[in-house]
């Protein structure tokens, strides 16, 4: 018989209907139903990068350490905590599951009960015992992978704890539980008690409320964890964790905030876009949509540090993570600016042209570029969105997913006419609708006759979907990377041009 947990780690993706009518023109049914239950649970792995000056080996070296250290030293305040605060439930940590999620944990399990519970918990702790060893990726010589495994057929037989799905994708993702993230729980819950731990997909609940979610579908069981304060904790504090997890649905280890400078968390189709630029010490580069800064930073470590970057978004507070984020990596050839890329491209006179030029590094809010003043230029726009994952439930509208292409095709525009002859610019999106993607590509091939598609440097991906007018070659030259497809990445698209020489 499948375990409840099982079956509430089934979920899908929740959009409006008119969105799925909208995807529906490109994926058969049962194909986009796939990728939404897809979406809807983590990828295979979770990938991260060097940061500049850090060898692969030596981030090997120090990740092994860290979790080994960190693994054990978890373990051990966790033992404790339950032998101080609750020692007659230290000996059992799953009760018998005919309780109703009511019992405390101090009843002993049924022999059947147990059997299983310790099969589980083998084949739990024997991941967590894989997970110690970071595995180099094959092809990309600055990546490292940890696979995610699961799911687990945990049991939610604890008291309740709700998080939004922002905290609740973080801890499927690895992370622990902050108190910032948790939006509910059961009454009378004290510090050092084993909870049960669910996502509330529609934002339901009120800060602090009390009662359960009954809506099947709408709630996501992640795991079980103790509770690191008790329930008044969770709600008056707004830093530190509030549960430890112990018992994960989807076992990874959590990386956030870990040897900074050293390692950055990264998707693996997003890692592939900084190499497709094949960038070269000297180069100037252009960042359209920098924020985080992910790219910008990996772009700028494939440079030495050597060369100039100039790194775009029209939000300052995000120009401040850019910023932070090249001073933690040691980089020091970014310039980061709020800036609208579609304003960014001038035709300045000759006279005017040396103020104008990439070689200038005074910040100003109307820093405008001459035509052909980037080697290399980097393209991810604002989009839809609609590959991240895991998520549960996504309240964009029709309308903005049918006008999101508009925006895209502005920035190329302006994207083509700053790259130098004989350069390369790199497009990508974290969304699987088409007209983001393959419509993207055709736009820009038709307007723009003196670009051509490149093929990928390196080529993980499928191609890209037909429908657009692209010949089958030009598809075979896109990356489209499915939810559903057998890499189990998010989804994600990639796309490489060159400038004709004159």
């Amino acid at each position: 018989m499948e375990g409840y947990s099982s079956q509430l780690m089934r979920p899908v993706l929740h959009l409006d209907p008119l969105v799925i009518e909208h995807l529906q023109k490109y994926f058969t049914v049962p194909h986009l139903n796939k990728i939404l239950e897809s979406i809807a649970r983590p990828p295979s792995f979770t990938t991260l990068r060097t940061c500049f000056g850090t060898s692969r080996d030596e981030l090997l070296y120090s990740l092994e350490v860290y979790l080994r250290e960190n693994y054990v030293e978890t373990a051990y305040r966790l033992k404790e905590i339950q032998l101080k605060y609750h020692p007659s439930s230290s000996s059992s940590s799953t009760p018998n599951n005919n309780n109703n999620g009511n019992d405390s944990g101090n009843e002993e399990p049924s022999p059947s009960t147990s059997t299983t519970k310790d099969k589980r918990m083998e084949e739990y702790e024997l991941s967590s015992t894989r997970l110690k060893l970071p595995i180099p990726h094959p092809l990309l010589k600055d990546v490292v992978m940890f696979p995610i495994f699961g799911p687990f057929d945990f049991q939610p037989i604890y008291p309740h704890v709700y998080v939004d799905q922002p905290c609740g994708s973080s801890v499927i993702l690895g992370a622990n539980i902050f108190s910032v993230g948790i939006v509910g729980a059961a009454p009378f819950i004290t510090f050092g008690d084993k909870v049960s731990v669910f996502i509330d997909v529609d934002g339901v609940l009120l800060k602090g409320e009390t009662r359960e979610i009954d809506e099947k579908g709408r709630k996501v069981f992640i795991g079980n964890g103790i509770a690191m304060s008790g329930r008044t904790g969770f709600f008056s504090s707004k830093s530190g964790v509030g549960v430890q997890m112990t018992e994960r649905v989807w076992n990874t280890p959590s990386l956030n905030n870990v040897l900074n400078g050293k390692l950055f968390l990264q998707h693996l189709p997003s890692l592939l876009c900084a190499h497709n630029l094949q960038v070269r010490e000297g180069m100037t580069v252009l960042d359209m949509c920098s924020a985080p800064g992910g790219k910008t930073t990996h772009v700028g470590s494939l440079m030495n540090n050597k060369g100039k970057i100039f790194a775009f978004d029209k939000s300052k507070g995000k120009i401040k993570l850019i910023q932070k984020a090249c001073e933690s990596q040691g980089l020091t050839i970014v310039e980061a600016l709020a800036m609208d890329s579609t304003k960014i491209l001038s035709k300045p006179s000759e006279n005017e042209k040396e103020q104008s030029s990439p070689s200038s590094s005074t910040p100003n809010s109307n820093k405008t570029f001459p035509p052909c003043s980037f080697d290399r230029i980097l393209l991810d726009p604002p989009c839809t969105g609609l590959g991240q994952r895991p998520r549960f439930s996504d309240t964009i509208s029709v309308v903005e997913v049918q006008s999101a292409p508009s925006y895209q095709k502005k920035l190329f525009s302006v994207a083509v006419e700053l790259l130098k002859p004989d350069g390369v610019l790199v497009y990508s999106t974290c969304t699987i609708n088409p007209e983001e993607n393959e419509g993207v590509v055709s736009y820009a091939l038709t307007n723009f006759p003196f670009i051509e598609l490149l093929p990928p440097v390196l080529s993980l991906g499928e191609s890209g979907l037909d429908g657009f007018g692209l010949s089958d070659a030009q598809r075979k030259m896109c990356q489209r990377f499915d939810p559903s497809a057998e890499l189990n990445t998010i989804g994600f698209f990639i796309a490489r041009f060159r400038k004709r020489p004159a």
